[in-house]
């Protein structure tokens, strides 16, 4: 289990041309050609989840299946576990088959503390990923939220998300001198709220 570090920022309509120039004037490189990823957030009958992200407690999770609806082959399916603990943050994915993916969406996934949890919220956004020595940053555009179970309920984000992940072990100093205003921000708990 490796924590890491990670820092949002916020990035308006407006700034995103600056901070694609900040990204490249920084040295870092394209790691993956961009892409459109779709996530279904999974949530208990109490919203627990949602709660304990929105006060901060920890441990705490997320638990989401993710995707990549642009691929031209076989669609691959990943469970992740998002773990915020008072050490840092880690992340469990398990890659899944269609079928397994079917069931959860169908009959909702058991968790150890938070019980039973169903299918909630679906994030759909296009991320350019960067990398440069032990720093990795993604920028997302164009945030949907949906429900799960009416998709024609949906609300569009107006705002851009540059996040940079590194590990503990690394030097921070490249973190104080980023120019965008850094935010608490999850995209299940913002979809949460636009659509409650």
């Amino acid at each position: 289990m490796s924590f890491r570090i990670e820092k949002k920022y916020l990035i308006e309509s407006n700034q995103v041309f600056d901070a694609k120039k900040w990204i490249l004037n920084n040295n870092f490189n394209k790691l993956y050609p961009a892409r459109i990823i779709e996530s279904i957030y999974f949530e208990n009958s109490h919203n627990d989840m949602f709660l304990n992200s929105e006060e901060g407690c920890t441990p705490r999770k997320k638990i989401r299946i993710r995707y990549y609806p642009d691929e031209t082959k076989t669609k691959k399916y990943y469970l992740e576990i998002k773990t915020s603990s008072a050490e840092g943050r880690y992340k469990k994915i398990e890659k899944i088959k269609n079928h397994i993916f079917l069931n959860l969406l169908k009959l909702g996934y058991m968790d150890p503390i938070y019980g039973f949890c169903k299918s909630k919220l679906k994030v759909n956004f296009y991320r350019n990923y960067y990398i440069c020595n032990n720093y990795r940053i993604t920028m997302d555009k164009n945030i949907t939220y949906s429900q799960v179970c009416n998709s024609l309920i949906k609300s569009k984000d107006k705002f851009n998300i540059l996040e940079i992940k590194t590990t503990f072990d690394h030097p921070q100093d490249f973190l104080d001198k980023v120019p965008f205003q850094e935010i608490r921000f999850s995209k299940y708990c913002r979809g949460f709220k636009l659509l409650n």
